[in-house]
């Protein structure tokens, strides 16, 4: 997907990449950087947010839906985390836009 249609999906949800970076505290341009090249964890809180999975929006960056940038060994530890990043971004987004995800 490009990087255009992304933000305007969240714009549409009235998120930005600035404002999602602050919610899920992430470094500054995390979820900027992720439009560009592969970024894990801003993948995970722009999907989350749009409620899709990562290899929808970057189907380039996954292998049967699997990460391709983590080790074998990583992609387990990282998938609980991954889990529970999506559930608190539901959650905070949930609360500000009246459970619109």
């Amino acid at each position: 997907m490009h990087p255009a249609e992304i933000k305007a999906e969240l714009a549409k949800i009235g998120l930005t990449l600035e404002a999602l970076n602050r919610q899920m505290n992430l470094p500054a341009r995390c979820c900027s950087h992720a439009l560009r090249r592969p970024c894990w964890m801003g993948e995970v809180a722009i999907a989350a947010a749009l409620g899709r999975r990562g290899n929808e929006l970057w189907p380039e960056r996954y292998d049967g839906g699997r990460y391709k940038h983590l080790s074998s060994q990583r992609y387990a530890e990282d998938y609980t985390d991954k889990l529970n990043l999506c559930s608190q971004l539901r959650r905070n987004n949930g609360d500000q836009h009246g459970g619109a995800l």
